[in-house]
């Protein structure tokens, strides 16, 4: 309940002093929440396997047939980026690290990003092989 009341607080600091980065604080926690759902949607309970890349280096690529539920790991990880980097930028923010925090967010971005790629290539993988 603490780190509620001080995320709160922190966020109400941010709106008052830098709007721009409250913005962006709140375009990563909306754009974790948009790729958590796009992801969820390739989640088949149907499929009994599923089909999982290894690599994307080299001539050859590793497949696995795993379960349905692997795919819930997407969802779950960019949720995970979007809300616990959310307190890290925060915490960054509270000690007057901004340009740091602004990397963080950067990088949030990155792998969010990267999340959907991956996700993107496994769904069209998995009609494939349908």
């Amino acid at each position: 309940m603490k780190i509620i009341k001080r995320t709160g607080k922190t966020l109400r600091e941010l709106w008052s002093n830098n709007r721009s980065f409250f913005w962006q604080v709140i375009g990563l926690l909306v754009a974790s929440l948009v790729i958590a759902i796009i992801t969820a949607s390739f989640v088949r309970p149907q499929q009994l396997r599923v089909v999982s890349r290894y690599s994307d280096f080299g001539a050859t690529h590793f497949y696995h047939e795993a379960a349905w539920t692997y795919l819930l790991s997407f969802p779950v990880l960019a949720l995970a980026i979007g809300f616990l980097h959310m307190l890290i930028i925060l915490r960054l923010v509270r000690s007057e690290q901004v340009t740091i925090a602004r990397a963080v967010i950067f990088l949030s971005y990155a792998l969010l990003i990267a999340i959907l790629i991956i996700a993107f290539r496994l769904a069209g993988i998995n009609r494939e092989f349908l």
